[in-house]
């Protein structure tokens, strides 16, 4: 009956050596950085946000540049833009994408904090939509609970 007291004091100390072993494993996270450094770019065609011709990834073709998606609603955007005004004034090539969010809203955002951004894109409402959807549609709060499931679901 005493060594039921010790479970919890165990599953602890396990889940400590796990965390430990996880986060100390460089070479692991070394090859999960690196993503696409080294690789080309993926093609994209986007309606710039100032109304120009399509912004398109032949115009940086065989140069180094930045893409950074950002929106006038995100927090971490807001935080991470001394860092991008910094990388422009270091001559860096940024390419903004505003992400589900309304040009009036992204220009608002880049009038307020300055436009560290060489070209601003914005991805097409149209794309917003069926994300929504999407999410909505795999939200396991709506789906029918079965006999099986009938414990309430986190958040309800």
């Amino acid at each position: 009956m005493r060594l039921i007291a010790f479970v919890p004091l165990v599953a602890l100390l396990a889940l400590v050596g796990v965390s430990v072993f996880l986060l100390t494993r460089e070479g692991e996270r070394e090859r999960f950085t690196e993503g696409m450094v080294g690789q080309p770019a993926p093609a994209y065609a986007l309606a710039r946000l100032d109304d120009g011709p399509v912004l398109t990834n032949d115009e940086r073709r065989g140069r180094a540049y930045v893409i950074n998606l950002f929106a006038s609603w995100c927090t971490p955007c807001r935080a991470e833009h001394p860092q991008l005004m910094a990388l422009r004034a270091q001559g860096v090539d940024i390419v903004g994408i505003a992400y589900k969010d309304r040009p009036e809203a992204s220009r608002r955002f880049l009038n307020e904090l300055g436009d560290p951004f060489a070209d601003v894109a914005s991805i097409p409402r149209a794309l917003w939509s069926g994300a929504r959807h999407h999410r909505r549609a795999g939200d396991l709060r709506d789906r029918p609970r079965t006999a099986r499931s009938a414990r309430p679901i986190a958040g309800r």
